[in-house]
């Protein structure tokens, strides 16, 4: 048998912009949920129905893990994005699915967040479905019988990123299966969610290496600060031009 000792090669460190996308995407998505959900958590209590929109037990979110080959196609493109912005050159427009933001998600093994949030993206609009123990909310251990009580919602939200400024606005949003009032929705519809978000010195680092953050029918596109017109319908080729009529 052979002395010979082999190291096993140390993981890759992820890419700044792939935690900001998993981390930070996730913290905030589980925000604006949570804000949605005291705000109403408090209306229904004053109500006394603190047990009808809470549940005794958490919801079966599905996670979405790729392989480690999957993850650094991911990186490496985000890694592309950030070594542009640092070098000022000009980047492809990164196209990220459901289950990319899911995966990230899930790769950044953070027990606070996996199997606790899922993201799903239609209709040009993203939705986060959550599912924690009340005392995970904001203020949640201050509710009343909320002890060993699960919150279980979801909100769609409107979302763009323009000039640096991100921009997240409620759409609807459900509690433990039932929907949000619209009058109450109507309150937070016009807040921009992620205010305090943009005036972070490091979110804000964040987000001016992008020109815009568009959520198209089931994606997000980033596009990267400088590369504004690259995602583009391919131009005509001389086979396609209809020949003009003399």
């Amino acid at each position: 048998m052979s002395d010979a000792t082999f190291a096993a090669e140390p993981p890759k460190k992820r890419s700044t912009l792939g935690c900001f996308l998993g981390g930070c995407f996730g913290v905030l998505l589980l925000g604006i949920v949570a804000l949605v959900a005291i705000g109403f958590l408090g209306w229904r209590f004053a109500a006394g129905q603190i047990e009808k929109i809470t549940s005794d037990t958490p919801r079966d979110l599905p996670v979405v893990e790729y392989s480690d080959e999957e993850m650094q196609v991911l990186e490496d493109q985000l890694e592309k994005i950030n070594h542009a912005a640092d070098s000022g050159e000009v980047a492809e427009p990164m196209i990220l699915t459901a289950d990319d933001l899911n995966a990230l998600l899930a790769g950044l093994d953070d027990p606070d967040l996996k199997g606790k949030i899922h993201v799903s993206i239609e209709n040009n609009q993203i939705s986060a479905e959550v599912s924690v123990p009340i005392d995970m909310l904001p203020g949640g251990n201050m509710i009343p019988g909320g002890k060993g009580r699960y919150f279980n919602g979801s909100a769609t939200a409107d979302v763009s990123l323009d000039d640096g400024y991100l921009v997240v606005r409620v759409a609807d949003a459900e509690v433990n299966g039932e929907p949000v009032p619209a009058n109450f929705i109507e309150g937070v519809r016009q807040q921009n969610l992620v205010e305090d978000a943009n005036r972070d010195p490091e979110f804000a680092k964040i987000l001016k290496r992008f020109d815009k953050v568009e959520i198209v029918d089931d994606k997000v596109i980033l596009t990267p600060a400088g590369s504004g017109g690259l995602l583009q319908e391919p131009a005509e080729t001389e086979d396609e031009i209809e020949p003009i009529s003399p």
